[in-house]
């Protein structure tokens, strides 16, 4: 018996290292594949979406700014007109009686326009009341409009005034 105690000794010895040879990873990793006679899976051809989304940098219309000329005449508009050269502001404001021609000039000329966007002018209510709200309505291609949402609250007034609704809307 002691002679095949000493005999497997040896042969255990040789056991283990041959096995120490093998794999040598992580035996739960599937990509490990040394020593292994079949080769490693292939990674997955299937893009993973990006959980982020990209944000949407196409500027929007915004509604600058709503001035109220008394007794300026004028009518209501279907379509903004571009202001955006000095010219096209001149004209624009001609069409209003004189008095308050400077008024709606100014305001034109001190609005900031962000980049990305042109500024449109338009007439979207002639009244005693300011509109509650204005909403722009276009792009894709199509013209700019304005339409008024009407107050609650109606008050009397001597003359009528003119609302002109300024807005930055994309080109």
């Amino acid at each position: 018996m002691r002679g095949r105690r000493h005999g497997t000794a040896p042969a255990l010895a040789a056991l283990t290292l041959l096995l120490a040879g093998c794999g040598g990873g992580d035996a739960d990793d599937p990509s490990d594949t040394a020593g292994s006679p079949y080769p490693a899976p292939a990674p997955s051809s299937i893009p993973t979406p990006d959980p982020t989304p990209t944000p949407d940098r196409t500027p929007r219309a915004r509604l600058l700014d709503v001035v109220a000329l008394p007794a300026a005449g004028g009518t209501v508009e279907t379509t903004l007109t571009p202001v955006v050269l000095p010219a096209d502001a001149t004209a624009y404001v001609a069409r209003f009686d004189d008095p308050e021609r400077g008024r709606l000039r100014t305001a034109i000329d001190d609005v900031t326009v962000p980049r990305g966007l042109e500024l449109q002018a338009g007439v979207v209510s002639i009244g005693c009341d300011e509109p509650a709200d204005v909403l722009l309505n276009g792009g894709g291609g199509l013209a700019w409009s304005a339409q008024a949402v009407p107050p609650k609250a109606t008050v009397q007034c001597l003359v009528p005034v003119t609302f002109v609704a300024l807005a930055a809307v994309p080109f």
